[in-house]
């Protein structure tokens, strides 16, 4: 079996970094619906040229429909997969379950990937993807090579992991960081990193939670043996040079292992290095230590160490090298204060060079004093620049092809030859015989003349010796058809496909159920919230199941974790996990943002669905519209009205890293404390992931008569850091209409203006 390599494309230039490179695949994104919102990507034109050109070179195209979508998109949507569909996309990458549902109903021949962003991470939701019709899982980062193997033989189905890049230090899908501090959803494609900022915790000042970059390349020979169907690079937002650096690396090292040789490690690392890195992590993927997870002084590019200052004085820098320097080259120097420049003046020993070697100290001009004892890195290598770009830039970019001209029946007639296809076309008008004898060589001369067309003529011959005469308009389109007839049946990899026009099947009847519901973690809220008239209580640890029996007026059930390794049959549960849906309750934290995620839910099985945290009040209204105007029926929904957003939540161990496990059991909450002051709460679950809560509580106790009245008939509190007294104000006004007592530091969320 051969590994697919999977090369990120955010631009034209990528997308040729990448196949010259010989990727043997790559993922895109178009206008809308991609987590990489703020790339460049592409218009369905571009996106079609694309496909042909990557078809002609052996070449797959995946792309990202993974993000969260709207009902009112819908339409916009459908048009994309329209065109994608019929214009040969290999496969589409989702998110959202009712885009898959879509895609799996309409386009019934389109291979499906699902995205990272569903946070894949188990034998059962691998399983339950492809008994829906998945070809293809993109396991979350958080998954290891030890898993990622006993999923492999477990079940029958393409597996795509991550191989190079950034990570999210948040489970993905998970994360509302950006989302509730300026309006950008990752789950939207505009996350604003906000984990790559500064935070205080502890009385540190660092970048907590933002994580060094994977690299697994020492790692690939345990990676191919594991027999992975897709190593993937992440980088849609980086440069092509990047795209050239990180292909050609993993390509190289994928060829040498396959053939027995060996590839200079120490100097690829080097480069992969000067094009990025915030330093190496080998990830969850191959069991690093938590300690080794994040960068806390760096949040960006830092390149090599290539020596240090030794002087500083009126705005120049002395500095002792341990590396090469040259002309045009980019630094970064981190002393007591921090400064990058470009090297376009270099001195040594007074004179001007464009060269420097490890050992020499040379003089450049700084933008500020205060640099002595700084580190200097070396972020851009403009050699290494200039090689890369030559490995994509001015290739020739047409493929040789064979011609043959021959007469049949007043015809002019032109088949063309490509590897193992074929085409043959004829001329529109009946040609006539010419005076003149330069004219079939006019007729040649005017046919070879392929332009920008995906091919060249590397022969072309005439079979006939008679001189014809055809209009030049008639020459050029019988070249041109025959040249787009070929590129058609080259590039053309899955037929002839349209969609499927017909209605999804009725929905079985929704049972509807109405009241408060209230989700607890801890002991001291259970006795509180049990002595109110909530319907029910999700309870968070499995060892409060057992008051069960002591509050028989409540039903309890058991909210099974997010990242869990288990499949829950006995009993009714409330499951973000798409392995374990079928009569249980799907979590807010599994995100529905529209009808059809709703459909597919309640298709599978769900008695109840959760609603995305993002959705605005007018977006809520359109879904219930939107869902019984399809599917003649109102749906069993819940909603929370109170509480703080799990903002993050990460297999990461912040509090381990800082002062170890204790932390976990001390009775006081860590916070992170951001730029503007806010101070985020922290804690862990029963499963050892650490959660990250909003620094405000979710209150809509004015909304509930209106919500109800709406159609949203389950409204969950959720109980996290509240003691007891908090839990009890909190139930007396949400349970008792005590609207006199007031609570502070909250927050209408995303409740009336939605998310961008």
């Amino acid at each position: 079996m051969k590994t697919e390599l999977l090369a990120p494309v955010g631009s034209w230039d990528a997308f040729y970094a990448a196949i010259y490179n010989r990727a043997d695949a790559v993922y895109l994104g178009g206008k809308a619906f991609g987590a990489r919102a703020y790339a460049d990507n592409f218009t369905n034109e571009e996106i079609k040229d694309i496909i042909v050109m990557a078809h002609l070179h052996g070449v797959k195209v995946y792309v990202t429909i993974n993000t969260l979508v709207y009902d009112h998109e819908f339409a916009q949507l459908i048009d994309f997969l329209d065109f994608l569909y019929l214009h040969d996309c290999d496969a589409v990458i989702v998110q959202d379950l009712g885009v898959a549902q879509l895609i799996l109903h309409r386009y019934p021949k389109m291979a499906l990937h699902a995205s990272t962003q569903m946070n894949i991470h188990s034998l059962a939701q691998v399983q339950a993807l492809k008994a829906r019709g998945f070809k293809r899982v993109i396991l979350a980062r958080e998954v290891s090579l030890t898993e990622i193997i006993a999923i492999k033989k477990a079940v029958d189905i393409e597996l795509e992991v991550f191989v190079h890049g950034a990570l999210c230090i948040s489970c993905s899908g998970h994360c509302y960081l950006s989302s509730i501090i300026g309006k950008r959803s990752g789950n939207r494609g505009r996350c604003a990193q906000p984990c790559r900022l500064k935070y205080e915790f502890q009385g540190g000042n660092k970048y907590f939670i933002s994580p060094k970059d994977l690299n697994t390349l020492a790692y690939l020979p345990q990676l191919l043996d594991a027999q992975i169907d897709s190593f993937k690079i992440e980088g849609r937002m980086k440069r092509p040079e990047y795209v050239a650096a990180v292909v050609q690396s993993y390509r190289q090292a994928m060829d040498a292992y396959q053939d027995g040789s060996e590839i200079d490690l120490v100097q690829t690392q080097e480069n992969l290095k000067k094009i990025f890195n915030r330093q190496f992590t080998k990830g969850w993927l191959l069991d690093e230590k938590n300690d080794n997870l994040i960068n806390e002084d760096f949040s960006n590019h830092i390149g090599i160490e290539i020596g240090q200052v030794i002087k500083s004085h009126k705005h120049y820098v002395d500095i002792k090298l341990s590396h090469p320097l040259n002309y045009g080259d980019a630094l970064r120097i981190k002393g007591q204060n921090e400064d990058a420049l470009v090297v376009n003046q270099m001195y040594c020993e007074g004179k001007i060079i464009k060269q420097a070697q490890a050992g020499q100290i040379v003089s450049l001009k700084a933008h500020m004093d205060g640099l002595n004892q700084g580190i200097v890195y070396l972020t851009t290598d403009q050699q290494q620049i200039i090689d890369l770009q030559a490995s994509f830039r001015n290739q020739n970019r047409q493929f040789p092809i064979e011609g043959v001209l021959f007469l049949q029946e007043q015809h002019l007639m032109l088949r063309l030859e490509y590897k193992n296809h074929s085409v043959q076309v004829a001329s529109t008008e009946a040609y006539q015989l010419a005076k003149s004898l330069s004219s079939n060589e006019r007729l040649l001369s005017q046919i070879q003349k392929t332009g920008s067309s995906p091919f060249y003529f590397d022969n072309l011959q005439c079979t006939f010796s008679e001189n014809i005469y055809l209009p030049i308009k008639v020459i050029n389109e019988l070249r041109r058809s025959g040249l787009e007839e070929l590129t058609q049946v080259v590039a053309n990899k899955h037929g002839h496909r349209f969609p499927n026009e017909r209605a999804l099947p009725s929905l079985p009847s929704i049972s509807l159920s109405q009241g408060l519901v209230a989700k607890v973690r801890t002991e001291q809220q259970l006795h509180v919230v049990a002595g109110y008239p909530f319907q029910e209580i999700y309870v968070t640890d499995e060892g409060l199941m057992k008051w069960q029996s002591f509050y028989p007026q409540h039903r309890f059930l058991y909210v099974i974790p997010r990242i869990n390794h288990h499949q829950f049959t006995d009993g009714v549960f409330v499951s973000s996990d798409i392995g374990n849906l079928n009569n249980n309750h799907s979590s807010i934290y599994l995100p529905v943002t529209n009808a059809y995620s709703l459909y597919h839910l309640f298709s599978q099985g769900v008695k109840r669905v959760g609603l995305s945290l993002e959705l605005s009040w007018s977006q809520i209204k359109q879904l219930l519209t939107t869902f019984q105007s399809l599917f003649s029926q109102k749906p069993n929904l819940e909603m929370m009205v109170y509480g703080r957003y799990e903002l993050m939540m990460m297999k990461y161990c912040l509090l381990k890293k800082h002062g170890g496990c204790e932390h976990c059991d001390a009775e006081t909450t860590q916070y992170l404390i951001d730029r503007r002051g806010f101070s985020f709460p922290i804690f862990k679950d029963e499963q050892c992931c650490v959660k990250i809560l909003n620094s405000k509580r979710l209150h809509l106790g004015d909304y509930l008569k209106s919500l109800i009245e709406n159609g949203v008939t389950n409204l969950l509190l959720d109980f996290t850091i509240e003691n007891a007294d908090e839990t009890k104000m909190v139930c007396e006004i949400y349970c008792n209409n005590k609207q006199e007592m007031s609570l502070n530091d909250v927050t209408f969320g995303h409740f009336k203006e939605g998310v961008l």
